[in-house]
């Protein structure tokens, strides 16, 4: 009767969240492989290490570090900012100037 036990709600913070050992692992087999796709990373290292990951937790990065411009940040951002914007209307820049300074 254990599963119809109550237990806490607990909120999850993280997403995917591999252990620091595994997540090791992972990174050296993906630069020995770099042009194995996700599923391919997954069934390797399975192979290889017998730990399963799912192909869901492989993802590449695809820009510099510390270099926004090159992740889409600053993009989402003026999205975000042009939605803010864009909840209010503005019949004259003073307006929005006004409400930008606070």
């Amino acid at each position: 009767m254990n599963a119809l036990r109550e237990t806490p709600y607990r909120r999850q913070t993280t997403w995917k969240q591999i252990p620091d050992h595994i997540r090791q692992i992972v990174v050296e087999l993906s630069l020995e492989h770099p042009v194995l796709t996700p599923r391919e990373l997954s069934v390797l290292l399975l192979e290889e290490s017998q730990i399963f990951v799912s192909e869901s937790s492989f993802y590449r990065i695809h820009g510099k570090p510390l270099h926004p411009q090159t992740q889409g940040k600053i993009e989402r951002y003026h999205r975000s900012m042009k939605n803010v914007i864009k909840l209010n209307h503005y019949f004259c820049p003073s307006e929005l100037e006004k409400a930008i300074d606070g």
